[in-house]
């Protein structure tokens, strides 16, 4: 490719508001969020193609587990055509909790057992998999073989014993990202 060959991805697609003087050329209004990774984000200048990564803001985000009688309920008022009900509003605040980053409510193996049985399985799948945001409890065996080999170690080595398991450790992924 030459060198002065136009490039061919428009810049402009793919690079958002809000937009701010550029440092590298200095173009007014022209360096805007490109994307938005787990702890950091990359603005892109649109006139110069500058990049530069920038940090997020730590954030530990509160978990809330959800049961299997929350989920069925939340999926009767969501099928429902009326516009309001206890659970819908629960959804609906859930739902703006999490895309604000402020809550988690991750899904279990437990869940997807339970709701196997219903008619609208997929649909509650659904609604689970949208609150967690990717974010899984392990099986309730391996938190509870987790347990009894860090209370082993503890005894063989004479230690006291915290069994506590971190939500590190319980959830597949970090739910503070």
């Amino acid at each position: 490719m030459s060198a002065c060959a136009p490039r061919t991805p428009k810049v402009k697609k793919f690079v958002q508001a809000p937009f701010v003087t550029c440092p590298d050329c200095g173009k007014e209004g022209a360096f805007g969020v490109l994307m938005v990774c787990d702890r950091h984000y990359v603005r892109r200048c649109i006139n110069c193609w500058f990049d530069k990564s920038l940090p997020l803001s730590p954030i530990k985000k509160r978990i809330i587990y959800l049961d299997q009688f929350v989920i069925s309920n939340m999926m009767k008022e969501l099928d429902c055509k009326n516009e309001t009900g206890f659970y819908r509003n629960l959804f609906a605040r859930l739902d703006c909790l999490s895309k604000l980053q402020l809550i988690v409510c991750p899904d279990s193996p437990i869940l997807d057992h339970e709701s196997i049985v219903d008619t609208r399985y997929e649909k509650m799948r659904s609604v689970f998999r949208q609150l967690s945001n990717g974010v899984s409890f392990h099986d309730a065996i391996t938190i509870l073989h987790a347990q009894i080999m860090r209370a082993f170690r503890c005894w063989l080595t004479d230690e006291p014993c915290n069994a506590d398991v971190t939500r590190k450790f319980a959830l597949t992924k970090d739910p503070d990202v």
